[in-house]
């Protein structure tokens, strides 16, 4: 029974391999053949592009160098432009100013803050004052001693 049923399934193949086959040979080599087609003819349509779009920019590029080198060559050529004045007096006076630096021979440094000790307080918080009242006297033996110096 395994041998029929074999045999049955041997020829159930060869049967549906040969109705395959023919369908196999005859689109097999004309699919390929059309797809290479198409994809040649992709390849060359963005070649014939490349060399169009290279072939315009180059023509431009040649175009812009011929107005330069027209440009250059007019301009050594050309008489150069000279501006003339007549020539007249200068004034009796004449105000001269030249550049110039004024140094101390000796440098005094003043700061708005001194550290030191209040010796002695006027006033207090909140009292009023009258302009030019002297309102605390500050000891600053270091800034004494940059004066003796």
């Amino acid at each position: 029974m395994q041998a029929s049923r074999a045999r049955n399934l041997d020829r159930n193949m060869e049967e549906l391999e040969q109705e395959v086959q023919p369908d196999r040979l005859d689109s097999g080599p004309s699919q390929a053949t059309a797809s290479s087609r198409r994809v040649f003819a992709i390849i060359a349509l963005l070649g014939l592009a490349f060399a169009g779009l290279f072939i315009y920019g180059y023509r431009h590029y040649l175009q812009r160098q011929r107005v330069v080198e027209a440009a250059a060559s007019a301009a050594g050529e050309s008489v150069p432009i000279v501006n003339v004045e007549r020539v007249r007096r200068a004034p009796a006076t004449a105000e001269l100013i030249l550049p110039g630096n004024i140094i101390p021979a000796t440098e005094a440094y003043i700061y708005a803050r001194a550290a030191g000790y209040v010796r002695h307080r006027q006033v207090d918080i909140g009292d009023r004052v009258r302009e030019g009242q002297l309102l605390a006297q500050i000891e600053a033996p270091e800034l004494d001693q940059q004066v003796q110096q």
